[in-house]
């Protein structure tokens, strides 16, 4: 199809099918008034900032656009006329794309704001202007028509739309050619991610199911959200059985937002919390949330020799502090630690999986409940790649899960549930999930022992590196923060992207990856050593053209599924 000029086409065609519009929507041409422009169309439509356009397929008109100049206005106005669009071609859009070529010519002829007419019955060009931005205005001509509009040509961030446009197609391309060895982030298939660009983005919707009765007692109500409260049900149930608990909730967004949120519902101020400290691989901000909600905060005992909880000094710490939450949120470790010796403490336990979940629900790691734990707090997105959000999912529904749930309700105004079908249809997926589980952690012992033999100063588990313990983080120590961040730039520059960080334990500053984004995306045990050899290289020698050149040929050849596609 084209759009072509009145003036490279056969004039008494464009005016034939002007009239035969005109019929169609039951209007009579008025040649001496308000279509006296079709008399003459050289008079009207050929200047330079004017024109009539029209589509053409297969040589034959099938719709039209016209633009003018209006006279006699303080402001430099265009005006748009005779759009029109044969019967058998509407529905396809093409109203749309020549309302958007008249923008574009208006704005690039220097017109700062475009009007049109309408009658009120042509009820397709008025949803047509709306959605493109024009708004309805007053009678501004003297004119048969009953409806007027405008829209204007100054879009005040036209600049940063360009901007952000621009800088998302470069990130893309950017993501393609490297290769992330980051243990929090993880990359789900399209299909995950469809329901995330649907209908479901904004509205407002709860995971409760209620009858008439229940939703006349309640504040406010939605309507139409009931197969969806249902749907969100469905995959509740689905995740509860796969974590072996009787109940799921994923009102909450993210992995900070659950300490929060549940721990709003849960505790009371003054309440006393056990956590696992930073130094022992807990997450930084922890603490900080918890004593921001007023709780008293004590941190489990560490041994630093053997960088693990020190159970008998802990033990000691429970009896004497006697907490009522105790909170092991492991974002850090190269053990999946065991923690069953809390099993028969009189406290209420939950457990961080954000870590672990593909190894949890794969049975590669032991499930949290099986060491006495109370409830499991996890993201989806970390270590399973899933969409961003974080669920809960408790042992039994008891009490306690009550005052959680009802913490939720108070505290989450919306669910955001288009990443709850995300993460239902990433079920779907299972049996890959738990090749995904094996794999990274396969991945993970060989490149830790890859990475020793090439004299790299990594770190090994403090007492075996069977895949069974080993999470899928691999730690590499650097003398200072200086020389660490060094090589977290040269790996950055040749594609590697890893996390510069202090490490737990004391141990001080280097680089943590973890493999289950790049196992993901098709990185297999052959290609550990050829990785290994290029960090190797990377820490040893720093950039060279040579090194980025092989790093680009080793992603390109290893990552059999890019990210997001």
């Amino acid at each position: 199809m084209d759009i072509i000029k009145y003036d490279k086409l056969n004039q008494k065609e464009i005016i034939l099918f002007l009239e035969n519009a005109h019929k169609l929507i039951n209007k009579k041409m008025e040649y001496e008034i308000k279509d006296s422009d079709l008399i003459n169309l050289d008079t009207h439509y050929g200047k330079k900032n004017a024109g009539l356009w029209c589509i053409i397929e297969n040589k034959e008109i099938i719709g039209t656009i016209a633009l003018r100049p209006l006279e006699n206005s303080g402001t430099k106005y265009m005006e748009l006329r005779r759009l029109y669009i044969a019967p058998k071609w509407q529905n396809k859009g093409l109203g749309s794309e020549l309302i958007d070529f008249a923008i574009n010519f208006s704005h690039e002829s220097g017109y700062k704001k475009i009007r049109a007419t309408t009658s009120i019955d042509r009820v397709v060009i008025i949803y047509l202007l709306q959605k493109k931005g024009f708004y309805q205005i007053p009678k501004y001509r003297t004119s048969s028509a009953d409806l007027f509009y405008e829209i204007s040509l100054e879009h005040r961030f036209s600049n940063l739309y360009n901007d952000l446009i621009n800088s998302m197609k470069k990130s893309k391309n950017y993501f393609k050619r490297t290769l992330i060895l980051n243990p929090v982030e993880n990359i789900p298939d399209i299909e995950v991610l469809e329901p995330c660009s649907s209908f479901l983005h904004g509205l407002y919707n709860t995971d409760s199911i209620r009858n008439e009765k229940e939703k006349l007692n309640t504040k406010i109500q939605f309507s139409g959200r009931n197969e969806i409260s249902s749907d969100v049900n469905k995959i509740y149930n689905e995740w509860a059985k796969l974590l072996k608990g009787e109940a799921v909730s994923m009102r909450l967004l993210s992995g900070l937002h659950a300490h929060m949120v549940v721990f709003m519902g849960l505790a009371n101020i003054g309440d006393r919390v056990l956590i696992l400290p930073e130094s022992a691989g807990g997450h930084m901000a922890t603490k900080a949330i918890l004593e921001r909600l007023g709780l008293v905060v004590e941190e489990l005992v560490v041994d630093y020799t053997l960088r693990k909880v020190n159970v008998v000094d802990s033990l000691k710490l429970i009896k004497e502090f006697s907490p009522k939450v105790i909170f092991i949120d492991r974002s850090e470790g190269l053990e999946y630690e065991d923690f069953s010796w809390l099993r028969d403490i009189n406290a209420y336990k939950i457990f961080d999986a954000s870590q672990y979940l593909t190894n949890i629900i794969s049975g590669d790691f032991t499930n949290p409940f099986q060491w006495g734990f109370n409830l499991i707090l996890t993201t989806l997105h970390k270590n399973m790649p899933g969409p961003q959000r974080a669920m809960i999912c408790t042992k039994t529904i008891d009490e306690n899960w009550y005052k959680i749930r009802s913490g939720m309700s108070t505290y989450v105004s919306n669910m955001h549930v288009f990443s709850i079908y995300s993460a239902g249809i990433i079920l779907n997926n299972y049996e890959s999930l738990a090749a995904l589980s094996k794999n990274m952690l396969i991945n993970t012992v060989a490149l830790e022992q890859e990475l020793k033999k090439a004299n790299i100063n990594v770190i090994q588990s403090s007492n075996t590196i069977m895949q069974t313990v080993h999470t899928h983080h691999v730690w590499i120590l650097a003398e200072n923060k200086e020389e660490a961040f060094d090589w977290y730039l040269v790996l950055e520059r040749i594609g590697l992207l890893v996390n510069y960080r202090k490490l737990p334990y004391n141990l001080g500053y280097g680089l943590r990856l973890g493999l289950s984004a790049a196992t993901n995306c098709g990185l297999c045990k052959k290609d550990i050593p050829d990785l290994a050899k290029i960090i190797a290289k990377a820490i040893r020698s720093g950039y060279s053209d040579s090194l980025k050149s092989e790093c680009d040929s080793f992603i390109s050849r290893v990552k059999r599924i890019n990210y997001g596609e």
